[in-house]
């Protein structure tokens, strides 16, 4: 169930195989094709279409960056290393891997620059909260605790970080800073809070949307929240003074 502690406007979303570029004008998603998921980009209007990969991987989960210019997006390599996570030009071209051993049907967001993507991935058999730079690969780890900490996301103004984690023992939700530090438990839960709903966070950052599991141990599949900022564009401090 949906929870919050004040009136906030709020949405969660479902895990994604479509989405829109950030002008509206094409539309990348995932099909299943010729017994494999492909990428795909179309024109808003349906009436173009193409193909932008071709491995006999399942390729899924296609995410534009905030220029347009690329498309990060997960390929599942086997048992072993499980899910990687992929960037391409938005014509397909210049495929290159970033990270394996990600979540895959996890949050990622890109930074507001486009140098970065936000994501969840197993580090020494423990997942963590990383980020990752397109342009060569390099890894940030920002988490580092006993416990899934999973499913992140940055509030608007790129200062904050939303997540879910397991590390007392129930998911819950902390916020920190971009950089990892400063985390702070945002919420207190006895019932379990989903693994994969970081913070949905009102623009005053009282209310926290969320979404509570409290008759089963496993997630609840197909749901995400989203930062919402006030109504003025602003994203004030989650850790005020006093």
């Amino acid at each position: 169930r949906l929870v919050s502690r004040f009136p906030v406007v709020a949405a969660c979303l479902p895990t994604l195989t479509l989405q829109p570029s950030p002008d509206r004008a094409k539309i990348a998603y995932a099909a299943h094709v010729n017994g494999n998921w492909e990428i795909f980009v179309t024109s808003d209007d349906g009436s173009v279409r193409k193909q932008l990969t071709t491995r006999s991987a399942q390729e899924r989960f296609p995410l534009w960056s905030p220029d347009r210019k690329q498309i990060a997006y997960g390929i599942q390599v086997g048992a072993d290393w499980g899910w990687e996570l992929w960037v391409m030009d938005a014509d397909g071209s210049n495929a290159r891997r970033l990270v394996w051993k990600i979540v895959a049907k996890g949050t990622r967001t890109w930074s507001r620059d486009g140098k970065y993507i936000l994501l969840a991935a197993t580090i020494d058999n423990d997942i963590e909260i990383i980020t990752v730079r397109a342009a060569d690969g390099a890894i940030t780890r920002l988490t580092k605790s006993a416990g899934e900490d999973r499913d992140p996301c940055w509030s608007p103004d790129g200062r904050f970080i939303a997540f879910a984690s397991q590390r007392d023992g129930n998911f819950e939700i902390y916020v920190m800073h971009a950089d990892g530090s400063t985390l702070r438990r945002r919420r207190r839960a006895p019932a379990r809070e989903r693994a994969n709903s970081p913070a949905c966070l009102s623009g005053n950052l009282r209310g926290i949307c969320h979404v509570e599991h409290s008759s089963s141990p496993g997630p609840v599949p197909g749901s995400r929240s989203k930062w919402i900022p006030d109504g003025q564009g602003r994203n004030p401090d989650p850790f005020p003074a006093g």
